[in-house]
C-alpha cells in the first residue's frame, strides 16, 4: 500500500522567509513488498519436499492397510468355515489357492493369493463361499520358516492339488490348492499330522525386500488354533 501523503496546510509566511526554505519534500515510494526469486525457489523446495514424505507415508499406510485387510478376508473365511461346520454338522474344507500373477488369469499357478470353503457332503465338494481373492500384491509366503503350514512335507499341507472345476475366472489349467478341513465339533484335520506349533501362515506384499532372508519388515500372520480352529492375527 502506498504511504499517505499529508497536506500541509497554508501558512503565512514573514516576507523575511523564503518560501522555499518550508519546501515540503515530495512522499517517497514504501520498501517493495515483492518476493525475490531466491526466496520463491526455497518455498518451492520446501513444498517439493513436504509432497515427497506425505507420498511416502500415505503409501505406508496403503500397504499396511492391504495387508490387514488380505488376513481379514483370510481370517473370515477361516470362521465361516467354522461356523459352518458346526451348523451343518458336517466337515468344511478351506483351500488356500495358488494362482497366475495378479491382473491375469492365465499363465502357471504361482503366487498364493487366494481361498475358499466347501461343504463336504460325502464324497462331494459343495461350495459354500465364492473365491475371495487378497488385495493386489498380496501374497502369502512360500517360505517354510514363516507359512510352515504351506509346504510339501509332512509338517505341512502336502502336495499342490488340481481342481475338478475352474475356479472362478480362472481355468483349472491355471490353479492349484491345498486344503484342511474343520470338523463340525470345530477341531482341525489335514491329510498329514501337522504339529500344532505349524498352523500359521505369513502375508506379505509380493516384491517386498526381505532383510532377514525370510520376510520383509511389513508382515502380517494368521495362526489357526488346531483345536478350535480360532484364527488369530500377528502383526510386528
Amino acid at each position: 500500500m502506498q504511504p499517505k501523503c499529508s497536506v500541509s496546510p497554508e501558512i503565512n509566511l514573514p516576507a523575511r522567509i523564503s518560501p522555499s526554505a518550508l519546501r515540503v519534500p515530495p512522499c517517497s515510494a514504501g520498501p517493495s513488498s515483492a518476493y525475490s526469486l531466491i526466496e520463491l525457489l526455497v518455498v518451492v523446495a520446501i513444498i517439493g519436499f513436504l509432497s515427497v514424505l506425505a507420498t511416502a507415508g500415505l503409501n505406508s499406510v496403503s500397504r499396511s492397510t492391504k495387508l490387514a485387510n488380505a488376513a481379514q478376508r483370510l481370517g473370515d473365511q477361516i470362521a465361516l468355515a467354522r461356523q459352518t461346520a458346526i451348523a451343518r454338522n458336517l466337515p468344511v474344507e478351506v483351500r488356500l489357492y495358488k494362482l497366475p500373477e495378479f491382473d491375469v488369469t492365465t499363465g502357471g499357478a504361482s503366487l498364493w493369493r487366494g481361498v475358499q470353503i466347501f461343504i463336504m457332503d460325502g464324497t462331494i465338494a459343495v461350495p459354500a463361499s465364492r473365491l475371495v481373492l487378497f488385495p493386489p500384491r498380496v501374497i502369502i509366503s512360500e517360505n517354510a520358516a514363516v507359512s510352515p503350514l504351506i509346504q510339501n512335507s509332512s509338517t505341512g499341507l502336502g502336495a499342490e492339488i488340481t481342481p475338478a472345476s475352474n475356479v472362478g475366472a480362472f481355468s483349472t489349467d491355471n490353479v492349484r490348492y491345498k486344503s484342511f478341513t474343520i470338523r463340525p465339533n470345530g477341531t482341525l484335520a489335514a491329510s498329514n499330522s501337522i504339529p500344532d506349533a505349524n498352523w500359521f501362515l505369513t502375508l506379505h506384499q509380493e516384491n517386498d525386500p526381505k532383510p532377514d532372508g525370510l520376510k520383509p519388515a511389513n508382515f502380517v500372520t494368521v495362526q489357526i488354533n488346531p483345536v478350535t480352529s480360532k484364527v488369530t492375527i500377528l502383526r510386528p
